[in-house]
């Protein structure tokens, strides 16, 4: 029997497939894993499909080497629908995966990738059993950073020279003179190379360009700390001893004095001290909030009954009043009615439904 498909939205009358549950993230909807394990954490992992046959071929390679692994109850439902898979093919995959663990970090995404190609199967399952977390794409990132900065979490701007990638060679050639190029803080330092061959020059421009990658690299970890935290101290401490290693560098290479200083100086704006403008703007919408639900809660108050008008009004009247989106009137209006808490016969309602104190 086949199952019918949702198009555009998940729909009510399309159920998964059992230890499953349909999620439209993107254009189309497609199905996860909805796992339970033996320490109480849910498993959902993506299977990029809307198909429920690929999806159950999938649940059955999962599910008995989650249950070999001893991250699954052997006499679970799951285990009992999904865990007749083939004994041999299970074997194969069980030695890919133990091999996979004992890789390093630098050679295991690679090879996980072309051990899920090799097995027709999502590379997030691959993650899942060797128990390594996929390394996040530039488009995630950007968003957990900006979600977190939304949260009114303080971390740093990756704005300066030090995040930047170096790009290119270190060095060229002009008429017939071997000239070292660097660009710091919007600003580029040249000065001459004793050689005109360009092997010579690259091992004396070497050094530099470890310490640069190795700058950009501590420049990196330290984004992922809040500004304050003991983490993000460290970081910053890191990123300093590799901008020291890094002027030294220069100033062995011949480079100007003025540039090691230019190097050691640390990024603007990110000593804790300037913090984004989401940041600011917190404590106001704060306000706001506090002002909208005393507002509500003496609306409620002087008419316990219910509201003289629709909710669309009330609605209109915050945001017209403090600037309240609708998506947080109605966690406003939420809190006012548990603050107020009205007769159980009154009007007051949320969404069509009768609050429930």
């Amino acid at each position: 029997m086949t199952m019918a498909k949702p198009t555009t939205e998940l729909a009510k009358d399309c159920p998964a497939p059992p230890y499953m549950h349909w999620d439209q993230r993107g254009k189309k909807p497609v199905l996860l894993s909805d796992l339970t394990l033996i320490n109480k954490k849910k498993l959902r992992l993506s299977f990029q499909t809307d198909d429920p046959d690929i999806a159950k071929r999938y649940m059955r390679l999962l599910v008995p080497c989650l249950v070999a692994q001893g991250r699954l109850l052997a006499n679970g439902g799951a285990a009992e629908l999904y865990g007749a898979g083939g004994r041999s093919h299970l074997k194969k995959v069980d030695a890919e995966i133990r091999r996979l663990k004992r890789r390093p970090e630098a050679k295991f995404g690679p090879q996980a990738l072309a051990t899920a190609k090799r097995r027709r199967l999502p590379v997030g399952v691959i993650h899942c059993l060797a128990e390594r977390k996929p390394a996040l794409n530039a488009q995630t990132y950007r968003t957990r950073r900006m979600r977190a900065r939304e949260r009114g979490t303080q971390i740093a701007k990756g704005a300066s020279w030090h995040y930047r990638r170096v790009g290119g060679k270190c060095f060229y050639l002009n008429g017939g003179v071997m000239n070292a190029r660097l660009e710091v803080a919007g600003r580029k330092y040249m000065w001459p190379l004793p050689t005109r061959d360009r092997d010579e020059a690259a091992a004396i421009m070497e050094p530099i360009r470890v310490a640069r990658e190795r700058v950009r690299e501590a420049a990196k970890r330290r984004l992922e700390y809040e500004l304050g935290s003991v983490e993000y101290a460290d970081a910053v401490r890191a990123l300093e001893k590799e901008c020291i290693t890094m002027a030294a560098a220069i100033i062995d290479a011949g480079g100007p004095i003025e540039l090691g200083k230019a190097v050691q100086d640390p990024p603007p704006g990110e000593d804790g001290t300037a913090l984004p403008k989401v940041v600011k703007a917190k404590p106001m919408k704060q306000a706001a909030r506090e002002k909208c639900i005393n507002w509500l809660v003496d609306l409620i108050l002087t008419s316990p009954d219910g509201p003289t008008g629709p909710r669309r009004e009330l609605e209109q009247n915050a945001k017209a009043k403090f600037g309240v989106l609708r998506e947080d009137f109605r966690a406003y209006f939420r809190v006012a009615l548990k603050n107020a808490n009205p007769p159980s016969k009154s009007r007051w309602r949320i969404g069509g439904r009768r609050s429930h104190n």
